[in-house]
């Protein structure tokens, strides 16, 4: 567990890996596409207790403040790997938006239900996480200060995304603001929480500015795409 990141760099917190790939479950399901079910489990006092099946081997962690939990899936078979395959380069638009397009071309990452995809691990969207060990690269691009926050945002108000299966239209904005209002499944309590319950406002502040970098960034390479449309406003 640690991190590459210098402290002066980023406010963001190897232990807090598991809330932030909740996050990024949520905004992917906010955008229409499909996961396995998820939770976020909290150990707030470092004493959580885990019992295995005979034969199981794992890696959990103890005393960490949280842990990702999802749902085994049981996927069909190789013969759907083409369709799974064309269904995810649909979806490309909203996994570059996202920042874990990198999942695509490994099928072990999701999985293919009755003409579905869903999404079994996807990482971090706005900072790359493997194994407890946190790290920034340029695709990441780099915090606003809040007065370029508040620009980028003004800018991205000018379009929408419309979600998978025109499931729902927000405005990029919106979406990198997600982090704001989004509430994460957990499992003790049982329920929603949000954000601001589990990590600091500086770490969801630089979310939000690095999740705006993005949908900058998307917005530039996507232009014209079916997915992306000008927004009707008044402002």
């Amino acid at each position: 567990m640690g991190s590459r990141i210098k402290k002066s760099k980023s406010s963001f917190i190897p232990t807090h890996q598991p809330v932030y790939e909740a996050l990024t479950f949520a905004m992917v399901n906010n955008l229409g596409l499909h996961t396995s079910d998820y939770y976020l489990l909290q150990n707030p006092h470092g004493n959580l207790p885990f019992k295995l099946e005979t034969g199981i081997k794992t890696n959990i962690r103890s005393g960490m403040p949280f842990y990702f939990v999802s749902k085994l899936m049981e996927c069909e078979g190789l013969d759907d790997v083409r369709e799974a395959s064309a269904l995810v380069s649909d979806e490309m638009i909203y996994l570059d938006l996202l920042q874990v397009s990198d999942i695509v071309g490994r099928p072990q990452n999701y999985c293919y239900i009755d003409g579905k995809v869903f999404y079994l691990d996807l990482g971090c969207s706005f900072v790359d996480a493997h194994e407890g060990r946190l790290e920034l690269h340029n695709k990441h691009g780099k915090p606003l200060s809040r007065k370029q926050l508040r620009k980028s945002l003004k800018e991205l108000e000018r379009y929408s995304i419309v979600g998978k299966g025109g499931y729902r239209s927000m405005t990029l904005a919106d979406f990198a603001e997600m982090p704001r209002y989004l509430r994460i499944p957990t499992l003790n309590p049982r329920g929603r929480v949000s954000l601001t319950s589990l990590i600091t406002e500086e770490e969801i502040e630089e979310i939000v500015s690095r999740l705006a970098f993005s949908a900058k960034k998307t917005l530039d390479s996507y232009k014209g795409s079916e997915y992306l449309m000008r927004t009707n406003n008044n402002h």
